[in-house]
């Protein structure tokens, strides 16, 4: 076996896994959806989020928190 191993990443997440991927909360992923900030796509009745989905939402949030002073 190599030392290095190739482990391929996921083409979409569950609304759990992508709460667990980005460190958020459930419930930051499930409002976000809910405004529309994150898609949502849907297999059958499951609601998926697409890794590239995600990583757009991610790159979306500002630098600073909010009231952040530069000096």
């Amino acid at each position: 076996m190599s030392a290095f191993e190739f482990k391929p990443q996921p083409l979409a997440y569950t609304l759990e896994g992508a709460a667990e991927a980005t460190g958020l909360s459930l419930s930051v992923i499930k409002q976000s959806a809910a405004r529309g900030e994150i898609t949502r796509r849907y297999y059958g009745r499951k609601p998926v989020i697409l890794a590239t989905d995600l990583l757009a939402f991610l790159e979306s949030l500002p630098y600073e928190p909010p009231g952040a002073v530069r000096p």
